[in-house]
């Protein structure tokens, strides 16, 4: 099932998120304290982020690599959205920064 992310909440998108970790774990019959001792998480915070509360990345991230889902997190943000050879062929130049904002 396909979620709208862009209208919701980052709370919404957080209980989502510890939901689907949740439903994992328990598909695989894993109990909430055999998973954290794996994980090398207390069983406090690991019920915190199934509660969809807010965690750290490497919470999360410990999490994605027990269920062997990190692959997938590599997707969220490409590492170039344009090669090298694109930009000549396009004339620009690599950007090395932002810009600043401009007065308008």
């Amino acid at each position: 099932m396909l979620r709208n992310y862009k209208i919701k909440s980052n709370h919404e998108i957080l209980e989502d998120l510890g939901a689907r970790i949740k439903n994992i774990r328990l598909l695989q019959n894993i109990t909430q304290a055999k998973m954290s001792e794996h994980v090398g998480l207390s069983l406090g915070s690991l019920k915190k982020m199934e509660a969809g509360k807010d965690v750290s990345l490497t919470t999360f991230l410990k999490c994605l690599r027990f269920f062997d889902y990190l692959n997938e997190f590599e997707n969220l943000l490409p590492e170039d959205l344009a090669s090298p050879k694109e930009m000549i062929k396009h004339k620009r130049p690599q950007r090395l920064r932002a810009s600043k904002n401009k007065k308008r």
